[in-house]
């Protein structure tokens, strides 16, 4: 979305980078606590997770 284009960092996760465009949108209210938390939640499933590779 529009926050993630304005965030600092190419690679920002949104969760501890400073200036983080998301955050600074979630502080002001503009993005729902809510789906900002689903999101972290999503974000630490998945960062635990790796690739399963099969052969053909």
């Amino acid at each position: 979305e529009q926050w993630e284009r304005d965030c600092r960092f190419s690679g920002c996760v949104h969760i501890n980078e400073p200036d983080c465009a998301v955050k600074d949108a979630l502080a002001r209210g503009q993005i729902s606590r809510i789906r900002y938390r689903n999101y972290c939640e999503l974000y630490d499933e998945l960062r635990g997770r790796r690739p399963v590779y099969t052969k053909k």
